[in-house]
């Protein structure tokens, strides 16, 4: 008796186990993503990524020559 209650224990606890990775890993996509579009905000959806200085989307395009 004792061996199937440590069994159905041990199963239980692989379950959260699995649970909880799968929710990590959601979790960790949720926020990248977060931290993309918030990103894209913050330096305009057109601003090189990272090199040069940001054009914010706020700012009119430049005219005549580069």
């Amino acid at each position: 008796m004792h061996a199937i209650e440590q069994a159905a224990r041990r199963a239980r606890a692989e379950e959260f186990r699995r649970l909880f990775a799968v929710g990590a890993r959601k979790l960790k996509a949720l926020i990248a993503r977060g931290a993309t579009a918030f990103a894209s905000k913050v330096r305009g959806t057109y601003a090189p990524a990272r090199h040069g200085t940001p054009r914010y989307v706020t700012q009119a395009p430049r005219r005549g020559r580069p």
